[in-house]
């Protein structure tokens, strides 16, 4: 399907009845397009024309035969100097807009649209060349134009199938978008031919020459939203126009009285591209007017003016709907308040450029009259010699040569046409902000300072920014919402799109409706390396503000992600991950890596329980030895018990024995008082043993018997007595 059919040309349900005959509605658009900007040969048109002539570096018309007619390149140099810096804000990053939340529960949602759309304008298109002819046709010919559009694509695949049963041809043909085609039926099944169709949809932005458009002169601003009228033209064969799903015929009037574009066709042409076809070569290759209105208009009488869209070929309208918007979208560098059509680039530079072209002619004609100047000459002079100028040429002279010959001085005018080209490059300079510093092409600047270098380089920046400033909040801007609007209303299906490094579905049918974003394009920052500087000074601050609390992870991953993008990555997130998104990732199966695993893991288990066995006799040896200190302090204390005990015993065997003695000394002076001083003891025994006893023996062997009893109960063994703790209380003898 042709680009140009949209939804609305799929169905017919936009379809309207209108009150007003064809021959009315052709009236109307006719009488519009001529009040329109660009229509046929007007003064804008004549000034695009000029506008690429200058651009091209085409002669001006007013060149002298054998003159020079060089023709510097300023408008070239002005528009491809500016361009590379545009671009390179506009597809640096992967986000060119970003849709702003209505409110805290739809920030997920709006940054979900925001990478989808950008997604669809940056990748899905080629945003790269878009944008090139975008801005280049808006810097060159005052206005740049892009159409956004949904297309509808069918693609037709045939099958064969043999031998197939009747279940099998019932199942096939029920399957959704299978046609059969042809059908044989044989011994074996069928043998059948299938067509399956399948639809596929997707948003196309696609650049428009700025010839092509008509806009309404009552349009006030670069917008096209409000606009009454705009209208595409562009040259169709019958051929794309049939397969747009229109019946035409071979021989279809050409609306030949619009075809008139000023010129600026053949302006393009450098190699006769548009060049007519041979006639009745092939009737469907045919190249016709194919016009796209889209227009306020009351097409059914009741008063008020609907927004209506038509097809025309020549006077036959092929289609009438309602239009859902106007779906183009278009950008100003210098636009005039008020007006949609203002100055281009190209405007600043043209009358500098025709300056400089002929100051460079008078100093080549006059470098050229230095090297072969002009001389009166007498008919003594052969004139065939004369006329060659070449090194070491000989003049044939009849007589004297000074007195037949006269060089003619010339003035050298050198200097004041470099003074002039000089003047005129700074006249430039500050209309157009492009400088030789931000070209790199002054080899004095280094003796200039840094600080008059940046201020002249800031200047400069400061135009360039504002251009893109103007494009960012027009075209672009609308360029992102009309392609948001259409994958709303087109999208006939969910899709799973990677988003933060994550595959989520995205359903456009679910979204809302948006009309406001921010332009993401970091102007009015300064120039990347100021930026890269503000990026690492925000780092800075945000690693010693974690500290007490006011900046966060995610505010770290954004400022690191900017300074990705700002180093010229299309995304940042191949270097940072958004910490609110990370999850724990499932490794994949590998049975040689489960295998070294468990290998590792029983490795693991035997160090952890040799380690435990390691505890374990550590404790054990410990509490062994707490056991025998314990024990030893024991063993210790009674050993200091027993010290004193025997301590306490033998002091009182010391004080028995005292008293032992003086029991013996005091029986002994009873038993002196009794027998005298002369007798001892054992005469006393012997004189019991022959049987004389005397009267006092028995008072002496009671006596002597109690003494022995004290003796013995004193040198009786002894134990130590102690009570429930165990601890020693006293000293009992075993008697």
């Amino acid at each position: 399907m042709n680009p140009e059919q949209e939804d609305d040309q799929e169905s017919t349900e936009n379809e309207v009845k209108s009150k007003l005959t064809d021959s009315e509605i052709l009236n109307a658009i006719e009488t519009k397009a001529s009040e329109s900007y660009g229509y046929m040969s007007s003064t804008l048109n004549a000034e695009r024309e000029q506008a690429l002539d200058y651009y091209l570096g085409k002669p001006y018309g007013n060149e002298v035969d054998g003159r020079s007619q060089v023709v510097t390149r300023d408008t070239l140099e002005t528009i491809e100097w500016m361009l590379p810096s545009l671009l390179k804000i506009f597809t640096a990053g992967d986000k060119a807009v970003e849709f702003t939340p209505k409110g805290a529960e739809d920030v997920d949602a709006a940054e979900q649209e925001t990478s989808y759309v950008n997604h669809i304008v940056m990748q899905q298109n080629d945003s790269f060349m878009t944008m090139y002819t975008f801005f280049k046709d808006a810097l060159l010919m005052k206005t740049g134009y892009v159409k956004v559009y949904w297309d509808t694509k069918e693609d037709v695949i045939e099958d064969n199938y043999a031998n197939l049963s009747e279940e099998e041809l019932v199942m096939l043909a029920q399957d959704k978008g299978v046609e059969i085609v042809s059908a044989e039926q044989t011994e074996l099944g069928y043998n059948i031919t299938v067509k399956r169709v399948t639809k596929t949809g997707k948003v196309c932005i696609e650049p428009v020459p700025p010839e092509e458009i008509l806009v309404d002169m009552a349009c006030r601003k670069v917008d096209l939203s409000d606009a009454n009228y705009v209208e595409h033209r562009t040259k169709k064969t019958i051929s794309d126009i049939r397969l747009m799903g229109f019946d035409v015929e071979d021989n279809i009037a050409d609306y030949d009285e619009n075809s008139d574009d000023g010129g600026i066709a053949e302006a393009r042409n450098l190699y006769d591209e548009d060049a007519e076809g041979y006639e009745g070569a092939d009737p469907s290759t045919r190249m016709v007017w194919f016009r796209d209105v889209t227009m306020r208009i009351d097409s059914d009488g009741d008063g008020i003016a609907e927004l209506m869209r038509y097809y025309i070929v020549g006077d036959k309208i092929l289609y009438r709907g309602k239009a859902e918007n106007i779906y183009y979208a278009a950008l100003c560098p210098l636009p005039m308040p008020h007006r949609h059509v203002g100055l281009s680039l190209a405007d600043l530079v043209q009358d500098v450029q025709l300056i400089r072209s002929t100051i460079m002619r008078q100093y080549l004609d006059g470098l050229y009259l230095s090297n072969n100047g002009r001389y009166a000459i007498s008919d003594r002079v052969n004139l065939d010699d004369m006329l060659v100028s070449r090194p070491g040429g000989i003049v044939r002279v009849q007589g004297d040569p000074g007195m037949a010959i006269l060089p003619l001085v010339h003035p050298n005018t050198g200097a004041g046409a470099i003074e002039g080209l000089t003047y005129l490059d700074s006249q430039k300079e500050a209309r157009t902000g492009i400088t030789k510093y931000n070209q790199g092409l002054d080899a004095n600047s280094l003796n200039k300072t840094a600080t008059g270098i940046n201020q002249i380089m800031g200047a400069a920046q400061q135009r360039m920014e504002l251009v893109a400033r103007i494009f960012a909040e027009s075209g672009v801007k609308r360029m992102f919402q009309l392609t948001h609007e259409l994958l709303k209303k087109h999208a006939d299906k969910a899709t799973i799109f990677r988003l933060n490094n994550k595959w989520v579905p995205v359903d456009p049918r679910q979204w809302q409706t948006r009309t406001d974003m921010t332009i993401a394009v970091g102007l009015g920052t300064g120039n990347k390396d100021a930026q890269l500087a503000h990026l690492m000074s925000i780092l800075q601050v945000q690693r010693e503000a974690m500290a007490i609390g006011v900046s966060t992870p995610k505010n770290i991953y954004s400022a690191a992600k900017r300074l990705a993008e700002n180093a010229g990555f299309s995304d940042g997130n191949e270097f940072f991950t958004d910490p609110e998104q990370q999850q724990p990732q499932q490794p994949q199966a590998n049975p040689l890596l489960e295998v070294e695993q468990v290998k590792q893991q029983g490795k693991m288990q035997t160090k952890q329980m040799d380690l435990q066995a390691e505890q374990q006799k550590f404790v054990a040896e410990t509490e062994l030895e707490k056991q025998k200190m314990a024990v030893d302090y024991q063993q210790k204390k009674e050993l200091e018990q027993m010290q004193i005990i025997s301590n306490e015993r033998i002091k009182a065997a010391e004080i028995e024995a005292s008293k032992e003695a003086k029991l013996m000394e005091l029986a002994a002076g009873i038993i002196s008082a009794q027998i005298g001083s002369t007798q001892s003891v054992d005469d006393t025994t012997k004189i019991d043993q022959a049987g004389m006893v005397d009267p006092n023996m028995e008072v002496i062997r009671e006596v002597m018997q109690s003494i022995q009893g004290m003796a013995s109960a004193l040198s009786a063994p002894k134990y130590i007595v102690r009570d429930a703790n165990g601890r020693a209380v006293g000293v009992q003898s075993q008697i």
